[in-house]
C-alpha cells in the first residue's frame, strides 16, 4: 500500500455548535431549561464545567421523556 503525499491542500474549517447552545450564562436561581433525553450525558458534562467556569452550581435531572438542568447557587 502506498499512501500519496498532497502538498497546498487547505485546511477544511471545522464546523462547531454554537458556543451558547444552551442558556448557562443566562441563568437565575431557580430556573431551569429542558434538553432532550438523547442529550442527557452532554448536558451533565457541560452542568459541570460551565458550574465551575461561572462559579455557579447546577442540578441536572431526568424527568419522563427530557432532562432539566436547574440553577440552584
Amino acid at each position: 500500500m502506498s499512501i500519496k503525499i498532497e502538498k497546498n491542500v487547505p485546511i477544511t474549517k471545522r464546523i462547531y455548535q454554537k458556543r451558547n447552545a444552551y442558556p448557562f450564562r443566562s441563568l437565575e436561581i431557580g430556573d431551569s431549561f429542558t434538553v432532550p433525553l438523547e442529550e442527557e450525558k452532554r448536558i451533565r458534562t457541560l452542568a459541570s464545567v460551565w458550574g465551575k467556569k461561572l462559579k455557579k452550581r447546577f442540578i441536572v435531572s431526568r424527568e419522563e421523556e427530557e432532562v432539566r438542568v436547574w440553577r440552584v447557587e
